[in-house]
């Protein structure tokens, strides 16, 4: 087993949440709102845990997390590449595990399952793959593959911002889950989880 222990993960909640209609990052579940939640799940891993927003966010989320855990995005783009991409300028030496905050049904077998294929080979890329879709927001991204692409936006040279495009066009390791559960997400209010997920 390679001895990787620069893996910082991130709780992704700069998305907009249109479809939910408030905050996904702030619903509760079980008495801690959805960040915590996914938090408290990649901390049981033994990881160190950031917290990424956008700049309208962060009154909000400075009240259940401490400033110093909150990575403002920063970057002249749209969508979650953003974060990603903002968290890796701060911390240029960490390969990152991206996790968004609404996939609250995530399972510690999945999580280490991801991390252990991380651990055990080399790649760009660590990602579950089913029927050639990727699910990039349960991923691993090396800060070797993350400086490649943010040097390829400053230079203006990234012309396809999907995670789907990336990750196929990329030394990818793809992984293949038994648990479907774990990558449900929720998008409108009357499809939320119930408590004790």
């Amino acid at each position: 087993m390679n001895s990787k222990t620069n893996l910082l993960s991130v709780v992704l909640c700069g998305g907009e949440s249109k479809r939910m209609g408030s905050d996904k990052g702030l619903l509760q579940l079980n008495g801690v709102t959805w960040a915590e939640h996914i938090a408290n799940k990649l901390k049981a891993q033994g990881l160190s845990v950031v917290v990424s927003i956008n700049s309208s966010q962060h009154a909000e989320y400075s009240q259940v997390f401490s400033n110093k855990d909150l990575v403002i995005d920063e970057l002249p783009m749209h969508g979650p590449l953003n974060g990603l991409l903002t968290v890796h300028q701060k911390f240029k030496q960490e390969d990152i595990l991206l996790l968004a905050c609404d996939l609250v049904e995530m399972d510690d077998s999945t999580l280490i399952q991801l991390i252990e294929a991380y651990q055990k080979n080399d790649a760009e890329y660590f990602a579950f793959e089913e029927e050639d879709f990727f699910q990039p927001l349960c991923a691993i991204y090396t800060s070797k593959a993350l400086s490649s692409l943010l040097q390829r936006l400053k230079s203006g040279s990234l012309a396809n911002y999907s995670f789907q495009h990336i990750l196929n066009n990329s030394n990818t390791w793809r992984l293949h889950t038994t648990s479907q559960k774990a990558f449900n997400n929720y998008n409108a209010s009357q499809d939320l989880p119930s408590e004790n997920s």
